[in-house]
């Protein structure tokens, strides 16, 4: 059973919560990103479902995804994605230490 938050302004369905690995699909709008960030002890997968999402991951150049493209951006290194339309995404943090961690903005309860 999943569970829809709102984190920032993305609608997240957290498909997957495990110890070693949480899946969330993000809904966003044209241009929303959350703030740069990295993550100390989890890598992060981006796989783009539809739409279009840019990733910016510190000492790489942009990659633009498209619908059944991925990127990853290992732990420790800054990065942040932006929606360049309407996009449905999945991302993966892989563990250790899952499960999901708790990140600002993540809305506690459902809307």
């Amino acid at each position: 059973m999943s569970t829809q938050l709102w984190f920032l302004n993305n609608l997240a369905t957290v498909l997957v919560n495990e110890p070693t690995l949480s899946i969330v699909e993000l809904t966003g709008a044209p241009g929303d990103a959350p703030p740069l960030h990295l993550h100390a002890d989890e890598d992060e997968t981006f796989y783009v479902l539809d739409g279009e999402v840019t990733v910016h991951i510190a000492g790489r150049d942009p990659i633009v995804l498209r619908a059944g493209q991925a990127a990853f951006a290992p732990r420790g290194v800054p990065h942040v994605y932006v929606d360049a339309v309407a996009a449905r995404h999945g991302i993966e943090l892989l563990g250790p230490p899952g499960p999901l961690p708790q990140a600002p903005g993540l809305a506690a309860t459902a809307r």
